[in-house]
């Protein structure tokens, strides 16, 4: 449990192309980490075939035990999309005939020098009373009805869907995102952790282990709503761990640093994961200065601080090979060098 206002929400993705591992599903994580920031803990998700009694059991089962609840897929035009049609009998209501949305498609397929068909017709079919969707991407809405939101599974259709409707959905207290990476195995400091869990019951704490740069390690992700409590939280983890790998002698093994190494704040919407580099002067620099581009240069004392895959540095190599002059190019080498580059632009011709 998370303490402040923290409202639940249910995630129900529809696909058969999902299930078969044909697609590969991007809206739990775009949901997720949107809804965390409006203070909505997604707290289930499940994936479900295009089958209309699975659909209307989900909602069913979703919408009594979560604020809010959210579908993806299964509202295009062909007989496998079921998903409308499913919300409204869940809900007990009959399709309704949207004319609105019947003259947009109409405009929209014309506009395109194409007949509005039968199957285009049933994407203006809404349950009775629903709330249209719109999108800046796509003529086909999705809609909502009381707590339950319906998006199309194109990945940037249901995303535009979203935003749409995000200003309209009462919020709780954004959920705050902290990790802490310890370059220790998770079975090392499992105990600690817990014991954080017990003495700060209304924070989410979770382990995650990782191999970075050949090395075990360990991700402690804080949630919370109160930036007091997460400063608190991170200075009791960051001095218990660090005190435990002092003590038992693992502190000075630590080849990536005896601090910790704390991930830099995420963009929500398209997070990328950024170590701070580590203090200690025994961390090696992963920076390599740009190379000059002189085949006589000497490497730079950073890239040779990363030394070779079988684990010698390159830094052995003599000077006076390193910086050897290279060998007359023969005749005969020149003739493969042409050859060569001949196959390659004859490979990199479009055929016809």
């Amino acid at each position: 449990m998370i303490n402040g206002e923290v409202l639940s929400a249910g995630l129900i993705i529809i696909g058969n192309e999902i299930l078969s591992g044909e697609t590969s599903d991007s809206h739990v994580r775009f949901l997720s980490l949107n809804l965390r920031e409006m203070g909505i803990k997604v707290k289930v998700v499940i994936m479900i075939e295009d089958d209309k009694r699975s659909i209307i059991s989900a909602v069913n089962s979703m919408r009594k035990a979560h604020k809010y609840v959210f579908l993806t897929g299964g509202i295009g035009p062909t007989h496998d999309d079921v998903t409308t049609a499913a919300v409204a009998e869940a809900f007990g209501l009959p399709l309704q005939l949207d004319v609105e949305t019947k003259k947009e498609l109409e405009l929209f397929y014309r506009n395109r020098g194409e007949v509005m068909n039968e199957a285009r017709t049933k994407m203006a079919y809404l349950p009775k009373g629903a709330s249209l969707i719109k999108n800046k991407i796509s003529v086909a809405s999705g809609f909502n009805l009381s707590n339950v939101y319906v998006f199309a599974g194109i990945p940037s259709v249901m995303q535009a869907m979203f935003r749409e409707v995000r200003d309209s959905i009462v919020a709780g207290d954004a959920i705050l995102s902290a990790s802490i990476s310890f370059m220790v195995s998770e079975s090392h400091i499992a105990d600690i952790v817990g014991k954080m869990q017990q003495k700060y019951k209304n924070v989410d704490i979770g382990s995650y282990p990782f191999v970075r740069l050949g090395s075990t390690g360990t991700d402690i992700v804080i949630r919370t709503t109160s930036k007091e409590s997460m400063d608190q939280i991170k200075s009791d983890i960051t001095t218990a761990v660090n005190s435990f790998l002092e003590e038992n002698g693992l502190l000075k093994s630590n080849s990536l640093g005896t601090n910790t190494l704390v991930l830099k704040k995420q963009d929500n919407c398209n997070p990328t994961k950024t170590d701070a580099v580590a203090k200690d002067a025994s961390l090696p620099s992963i920076k390599a200065k740009a190379s000059s581009g002189k085949s006589k240069s000497t490497p730079s004392r950073s890239s040779l601080s990363l030394g070779s895959k079988s684990g010698h540095s390159s830094a052995s190599v003599p000077k006076n090979k390193a910086n050897k002059a290279p060998k007359p190019v023969t005749k005969a080498s020149k003739s493969v060098t042409k050859k060569s580059k001949s196959t390659q632009s004859t490979k990199n011709l479009r055929p016809l």
